[in-house]
């Protein structure tokens, strides 16, 4: 338990006078250089200087400031990064922070013909930003370099625009760089993907491993963002962790070489092996990157990463975590109005918000699980939905839930354009002039649309607005269950670019649905996890992390890893009444549930194979999700245990979610048969609050100071049949000193 506070010592008191005057020296200095910088942009928090008379610029917040500048010889070179009044001040090595080819030519901003042109800066909104502009004359390329940051941002984004000059019709780029930086890191830490494997250490998994002296780490996609592994890193550095990533969901690549003997490590993001063409009176944006750097414990990093996540990508819009009821675990494709009406009845009696209509409500699925069939008709079966998707909606509103139904817009049945004649032939991508790279296409019974052709975008927007117009629905679950990097003729690209022009005309055709639709939420699905990524942050308000959703242990394992990086609210699970757990079972309800609990919590269920004491049980769980929803709005999630391991041999894992806005927090606790107690020690609380330590119902259980449950801990008796246990943590008014009791359910 959490010992009593002390008070301080004569050594203490001096360390604290010592503090008062570094403070005092930081605090002149600081007054110093504003006297020597301009500003030329703000809004907020968020600022761009300029230092007086020099070509050196800053951007940043009162969380993050980034330092660049162009030297004597007219190079740009990173000057600092660093998280804005922290103590301990990162030295990045001199280095330009971004290169790329024309030809053969490697161009490097400020170096050699490509020089500099001028500096604009400006302020939209919440966001600030820096444009660098440098032209090569020889190369017949512009390219703007941009610096961004949004007030409340946990970190500076960063990319280039590049322009053709002249008349010159076309400037084929290759090895583009996103962002590089020399840092003085030791360690690298990530989260594989959804398809790593054993020897990766299997999904969603949370590596790190030590940088050696003059070696080489890497990684990469060649396909979609998070295959292998989630495309945001983290360095561990004697000043704390520097974070950074990539905003795409097509292939990426980082490498990190170092230590070199200066203890310096180059980082750098990069599109790999893609090479594209910038074509006359077409300016061509390339893939946002963003870094920052926080203080060394983790809760820091995921805190910084997140404050990014929802103030610099998705600019306050929020990520409700409605709880979801879906077909697909419970119905596949055996759906139609009668059944799905009767559902929505339970599903809104047990408290459900969104009722979600998942693939098969078309014409065409001929087994239950197959939702390949008479995809790309964009048609509701008649037979099976007479009343057309909206009078469904109508329903499921007159109930008091939103209503999602699920499409895969960027792949189709081939008898939807062969028989039914609906897409074009010449929509479809190829590798190699196959629909699969692996079969003839005379095999083939789907293929997927190549959105990097502009006739194929339209086409397909068509549909959706079509299908939206008439079904109404709240939100749209985009899934992609199919992935070729095309090298088709005639779509708008080249060879060796089908995989960025494909992800350009996606977020193309999203940013219209956005535009056209600002209520719609879309839920991010992609075989589950295969695309979890900033980009599609940006335009989706859940994902789906993975097609196996159970058992407990698994979903856990996989909400422990990606909670590092994402906001736990947009990482949807599922309770399922399947063969690894059974929702009939009454005795696991409470674990499976709050397994799922600190994500989007999902589940499936066909409602006459329970009694009316099941789904009453279904319906309390439901309420805890959101009483636990409610008291920690929009939070972080900090591991305190290891990550949970998926196999479920694991002895106990907890996991504590943090709310910025509410300064409070809920401690989840899953804990091995036979483990009587144990102890937790908090992260990211006010040392000198005190804090109500009480049961996810209202009871008080006992008071600390953040000092204490981040130092001393809290013990938890694992009262609970199921090993679950949830317990939240309240700032109070000051209180005389009480040491807290153990706490439990």
């Amino acid at each position: 338990m959490p010992s009593t506070a002390r008070g301080r010592s004569a050594s203490s008191a001096r360390h604290c006078l010592l503090a008062i005057l570094a403070i005092a020296i930081f605090l002149t200095s600081a007054a110093a250089a504003a006297a020597d910088t301009g500003e030329l942009a703000r809004a907020g928090d968020a600022f761009v200087l300029q230092e007086s008379g020099q070509r050196v610029w800053i951007v940043g917040n009162d969380a993050v400031s980034f330092k660049m500048g162009l030297n004597s010889s007219g190079a740009l070179n990173t000057m600092g990064l660093d998280r804005t009044g922290y103590d301990r001040q990162w030295k990045p090595g001199t280095a330009a922070d971004f290169t790329f080819l024309v030809g053969s030519k490697r161009l490097t901003p400020g170096q050699g013909t490509f020089a500099f042109r001028e500096a604009r800066a400006s302020a939209t909104g919440d966001t600030v930003r820096l444009e660098l502009v440098f032209e090569d004359p020889s190369s017949k390329i512009r390219v703007t370099r941009n610096y961004a940051c949004t007030a409340g941002s946990g970190a500076v984004e960063v990319w280039s625009v590049f322009e053709t000059t002249g008349t010159t019709a076309k400037v084929t780029i290759g090895d583009i760089g996103v962002w590089r930086l020399v840092m003085p890191v030791s360690a690298v830490n990530w989260v594989t993907g959804l398809q790593a494997g054993e020897e990766q250490g299997g999904r969603f998994t949370r590596q790190r491993t030590a940088l050696p002296a003059g070696g080489q780490f890497e990684l990469s996609s060649a396909t979609r963002s998070s295959e292998t592994a989630v495309p945001v890193v983290w360095f561990s550095g004697t000043p704390g962790s520097f974070f950074g990533g990539v905003n795409w969901s097509g292939a990426w690549k980082l490498e990190a070489s170092g230590p070199a003997g200066n203890g310096l490590v180059t980082v750098e993001f990069s599109l790999g092996g893609t090479t594209t063409s910038v074509l006359r009176d077409q300016p061509l944006e390339g893939p946002h990157g963003f870094f920052g750097v926080a203080r060394k414990d983790q809760a820091d990093v995921t805190l910084a990463l997140q404050r990014y996540f929802t103030q610099g990508v998705r600019h306050g819009r929020p990520l409700e975590a409605p709880v979801t009821y879906n077909t697909w675990f419970a119905y596949g494709t055996r759906i139609d109005e009668e059944a799905l009406r009767d559902e929505m009845g339970h599903a809104a009696r047990a408290g459900v918000e969104l009722f979600m209509i998942d693939a098969g409500w078309y014409a065409g699925p001929e087994g239950v699980w197959d939702f390949s069939a008479g995809l790309g008709n964009w048609v509701p079966d008649p037979e099976r939905f007479p009343s057309g998707l909206g009078a469904l909606t109508d329903y499921a509103h007159e109930l008091g839930m939103k209503v999602g139904v699920w499409v895969e817009p960027e792949r189709l049945d081939l008898s939807t354009v062969y028989e039914l004649k609906l897409a074009k032939e010449r929509f479809l991508a190829t590798t190699g002039g196959r629909y699969h790279g692996e079969m003839d296409n005379g095999e083939a019974t789907t293929a997927q649309i190549c959105l990097g052709d502009a006739e194929a975008r339209a086409w397909l927007l068509a549909q959706l607005v079509q299908l939206i117009d008439s079904a109404r629905p709240d939100f749209l679950k985009w899934d992609n269950n199919f992935w070729i990097n095309c090298d088709r003729p005639g779509h708008g690209h080249g060879t060796k670019d089908g995989n960025f022009a494909h992800v350009k005309g996606l977020y193309a055709v999203l940013a219209e649905l956005r535009t056209r639709y600002p209520a719609l939420s879309i839920e991010n699905c992609a075989g589950g996890g295969n695309r979890l990524d900033a980009g599609l942050l940006q335009f989706t308000d859940s994902a789906w992390m993975d097609d196996v959703t159970a058992p407990s242990s698994h979903v856990r394992h996989n909400l422990e890893g990606l909670g590092t990086i994402f906001p736990p609210a947009y990482l949807l699970s599922f309770v399922t009444n399947g063969e690894f757990e059974s929702l009939l079972d009454g005795s696991g309800r409470t674990l499976e549930f709050r397994s799922r609990m600190p994500g989007m919590l999902g589940l499936t269920w066909r409602s006459f194979e329970f009694d009316d004491e099941d789904l009453d049980e279904i319906a309390a769980e439901i309420a805890t999700a959101k009483t636990i929803r409610g008291a920690v709005p929009a939070a972080a999630a900090y591991m305190l245990t290891d990550q949970a391991r998926a196999d479920g041999n694991g002895a106990f894992d907890a996991v504590q979610l943090f709310s910025p806005s509410a300064r409070t927090s809920a401690v989840f606790v899953y804990a091995s048969d036979g483990l009587d107690w144990f102890t937790v020690r908090l992260q990211g609380l006010e040392p000198e609050t005190r804090y109500l330590i009480s049961t996810v119902w209202g009871e008080e259980l006992a008071e600390a100071t953040g000092a204490e449950l981040m130092t001393t801990g809290v013990e938890i008796i694992n009262s609970s049949d199921s090993g679950a246990q949830v317990v939240l943590f309240t700032p109070r008014a000051a209180s005389p000193a009480a040491s807290p009791r153990p706490a439990a359910e």
